[in-house]
């Protein structure tokens, strides 16, 4: 196999290195080598990935692929470049990864704009070669992006990841699902085509702040009191009302006993009706005492409640009514 010349060289990629800025969202790979950087400066971490991106070249020139590929992940470990991601869809091409290729390629691809035509036409000729590639596999390459990134991903219900994500699926509706602290859940369904990967930008929404302060709840303790004196009021009447029917029964009982006492010829027979006379009298004055003792009291809180609607709360009486075996009275509290 003929292999393909690193079309970017290092000088090349020196230029593009130092006129642009890392690329803020480039998706991680292969572990490489996990060595920290000798300086947080960013021009001491571009010059130094430009030198392992020169030991790179020098070693896929040599076909030791692998090892490019490790020094070529590394240099765009250090400062992130379309120069970089262009040689690694090459390397990953001789080692007849199609995935981790056509992954950098279309990676190049978004982010070269500047790129000289030519190199921009070679990857677009490898990156078509390769989604027919992986679509004779039954597969096809799709990549999610959110804004802010690190949202975690969910493919048809599975976890697959952060964003930004790439993988490969079977062609067709897949459901996403991408999630992240502070933002509100993103739910889309997506089509997947056979022949061509997609690429699937999301903007994640951030969630509504709650505020601490909560509206004050209208004073309803007015209109609630009032209610519950006109019910009070009516309960008290209608119990008036009945004490005072039960009382009515009780008297013509009564006095039906009174008239059974008259008639009766055995002396036996007119002391129990007698008897039952004084009890029925009795209950009678008492069913009277009780229900118009409560009627009374009804009243008088039913007009106290209808005069009293557009006083304060704080400022109006309070009237109440009672009852106990020696009677029933109202009672009437008045603030000062």
């Amino acid at each position: 196999m003929k292999t393909p010349t690193l079309r970017i060289a290092p000088v090349v990629a020196a230029t593009m290195l130092l006129a642009a800025p890392a690329a803020a969202d480039a998706p991680a790979d292969d572990p490489s080598d996990p060595t920290p950087s000798s300086s947080d400066d960013p021009s001491a971490r571009k010059r130094e990935a430009l030198q392992v991106f020169e030991q790179g070249a020098a070693a896929y020139r040599q076909r030791r692929y692998f090892e490019a590929i490790r020094l070529f992940l590394r240099a765009d470990e250090l400062a992130s470049n379309p120069a970089f991601a262009f040689n690694i869809a090459l390397a990953y091409e001789q080692v007849g990864d199609a995935s981790r290729a056509l992954r950098w390629s279309r990676q190049f691809l978004r982010e070269a704009n500047d790129a000289p035509s030519a190199e921009r036409d070679q990857i677009e000729e490898l990156s078509r070669r390769l989604q027919l590639e992986l679509a004779e596999a039954g597969l096809q390459q799709l990549t999610i992006r959110s804004s802010p990134s690190g949202a975690t991903l969910f493919v048809d219900g599975e976890a697959r990841g952060v964003t930004p994500w790439t993988g490969d699926l079977v062609p067709g509706r897949h459901e996403l699902s991408l999630r992240r602290d502070g933002f509100r859940r993103h739910d889309e369904v997506i089509e997947l085509a056979k022949l061509e990967a997609r690429d699937v930008a999301i903007a994640l929404a951030p969630e509504p702040t709650v505020s601490s302060a909560l509206p004050a709840a209208p004073d309803e303790t007015s209109d609630d009191d009032s209610d519950a004196v006109f019910i009070s009021s009516i309960a008290l009447l209608a119990a008036g009302a009945a004490g005072i029917g039960t009382g009515i029964a009780l008297e013509a009982l009564a006095g039906q006993a009174e008239d059974d006492a008259r008639a009766a010829s055995i002396q036996v027979d007119v002391l129990d009706h007698v008897d039952e006379h004084d009890r029925l009298s009795l209950g009678s004055r008492i069913a009277f005492g009780v229900g118009g003792g409560l009627a009374a009291i009804g009243a008088v809180m039913l007009a106290f409640d209808l005069t009293s609607d557009d006083s304060s709360p704080d400022d109006a009486a309070r009237l109440g009514g009672a009852c106990d075996f020696t009677g029933c009275r109202a009672m009437m509290r008045v603030p000062f």
